[in-house]
């Protein structure tokens, strides 16, 4: 989903200003990170994480309901359509599922609450950490610079697929008005 980030600067209102920019790349941000917000729960009510992560909120159902909050906030920041931003945050949502559903590990409940079983992929593509058998502080690391090679990668793949005969990024500019002669 960052190599819709070209698609989304496209789509918002000319002559955005800088921190209405930053906020909606926050919100993009937080449309691929939402499922993990479990994790919050963990913190916060000192639960283990194996108690609650990757439960409900790695469920294809519950990406519509972030979706639709996301969608009227940036809305209302970046104006356009909410249902751009709705397709948007459900694809971004479950991008992250079918991610974590690829990594090692014990799976995702993906299709809760209509079944309670995991599901993974046979052979997993990403290294992720185990919280079920309690990593190691620097297993952290190896997923953090997993994630960040990943999306690196992404990032390069998506500048170069826009760039044209050595041109950058498109870049967003506000229309000129013409004046009739």
């Amino acid at each position: 989903m960052i190599l819709a980030w070209p698609i989304v600067r496209h789509r918002v209102r000319a002559g955005l200003s800088s921190t209405r920019r930053i906020l909606l790349a926050g919100l993009v941000l937080l449309s691929l990170m939402a499922p993990d917000l479990d994790l919050v729960q963990c913190l916060w009510g000192g639960m283990k994480v194996t108690d609650s992560h990757n439960y409900f909120s790695h469920s294809v159902f519950v990406a519509p309901m972030f979706a639709i909050p996301f969608a009227f906030l940036c809305r209302w920041i970046a104006g356009g359509s909410w249902v751009f931003y709705a397709v948007f945050a459900c694809l971004a949502y479950w991008s992250h599922i079918f991610l974590d559903a690829a990594t090692w590990g014990r799976g995702v409940q993906m299709f809760w609450p209509l079944a309670d079983g995991r599901f993974s992929t046979p052979y997993p593509l990403f290294y992720g950490v185990r919280h079920s058998v309690g990593a190691p502080w620097w297993a952290y690391l190896i997923t953090v610079a997993n994630d960040v090679g990943f999306g690196l990668l992404l990032w390069l793949i998506a500048r170069r697929w826009w760039m044209k005969g050595g041109e950058t990024v498109p870049s967003r500019q506000a229309p000129q008005i013409r004046t009739p002669s």
